[in-house]
């Protein structure tokens, strides 16, 4: 087995990555398969290297579905952090706002006030751009844009005993599991491999081992669930395996699910479609879902204009004008 080592010298960026990709691998043996961490430190973790192949329609219609599982595992409220992760996280070199102690009353409102307006003063947008987008967030936080989340996810799919409390599902075992180079008898571990946990004091700034996950509120108390999101889920943090697509570097946090799949789509993405028909047809998406594809776009776009420039902003704008 080839490994690779990914080194930061920021703690909490390690810390995002490592709890973000355990976190989105406790889920039920249907959800997608994520890259397994090997081991970590404070500033390092290590992976496998992934073997690459090219994606067929039944991978990309398997991935669609698995995908619909994972969002359906849930969060505890918008912005919500991957359970042991202390402070903000991390989108590529942007920081992002993480919640600890709940969030606003709507999706509308969490949007607008933690994921576009934290990077609108970027030289990047010109101040009636900037105009315009505070112009957009004054209605999603009205709530005007607000809607609802995939059917799995408000059929509770890991409900127990109808309370509405839903709680992680438990470490999955062979049942039902595939076996090949690259996972072994639990989603998310190499073959022959233990389970991964943070490590115990491997430097003076080591992260906090993870706490047991307690049982949570799937519901916001205003009615808005909040999915269980890569984060990032562009192109490039898909990985086409033997095994299927394999999720890395995520930006894990409680998001709406329209958000993932909105992402794929901002780069290309092989068989969309097939993959966007699967997730429907394994949880079907509120109505509407394609008109909104780009209001869900502008988390990701506005943090390319803030890291990288002007040269996204016109894309910004082209929507902005569909919505304002």
């Amino acid at each position: 087995m080839q490994i690779f080592t990914k080194k930061d010298p920021r703690p909490s960026r390690i810390s995002h990555e490592v709890t973000g990709l355990m976190w989105l691998a406790d889920t039920s043996p249907t959800a997608a398969q994520v890259v397994p961490v090997l081991d970590s430190g404070s500033t390092w973790l290590t992976e496998p290297r992934l073997h690459r192949v090219s994606p067929t329609a039944s991978a990309a219609e398997e991935f669609g579905r698995a995908l619909a599982h994972t969002h359906a595992a849930g969060a505890p409220h918008f912005g919500a952090p991957p359970p042991g992760h202390l402070g903000d996280g991390w989108m590529g070199e942007a920081r992002l706002p993480l919640l600890h102690e709940g969030a606003p009353a709507s999706w509308g409102e969490f949007y607008a006030q933690y994921r576009i307006l934290p990077y609108i003063d970027s030289p990047g947008f010109t101040p009636d751009q900037r105009t315009a987008l505070g112009m957009l967030c004054d209605r999603l936080a009205s709530g005007e844009f607000d809607h609802g989340q995939p059917k799995l996810l408000h059929e509770g799919a890991l409900t127990k005993d109808g309370t509405g409390e839903k709680e992680v599902a438990p470490t999955r075992d062979k049942t039902g599991e595939k076996q090949d180079p690259l996972v072994g008898e639990k989603k998310g571990t190499l073959a022959g491999e233990k389970q991964h946990t943070l490590p115990e004091d491997k430097s003076r700034d080591a992260e906090p081992t993870l706490p047991t996950p307690a049982p949570y509120r799937a519901q916001h108390a205003c009615g808005h669930m909040a999915a269980r999101t890569h984060g990032d889920l562009w192109n490039g943090n898909v990985i086409w395996t033997p095994s299927g697509a394999v999720l890395i570097d995520p930006a894990a946090q409680g998001g709406h699910a329209e958000e993932d799949l909105a992402a794929l789509a901002v780069f290309g993405f092989p068989m969309l479609e097939r993959v966007l028909a699967a997730y429907d047809e394994a949880s079907a998406l509120a109505d509407g879902w394609r008109d909104r594809v780009g209001l869900h776009q502008l988390h990701i776009l506005t943090i390319h204009v803030h890291l990288f420039g002007a040269a996204y902003a016109p894309e910004v704008m082209n929507i902005l004008r569909r919505f304002v």
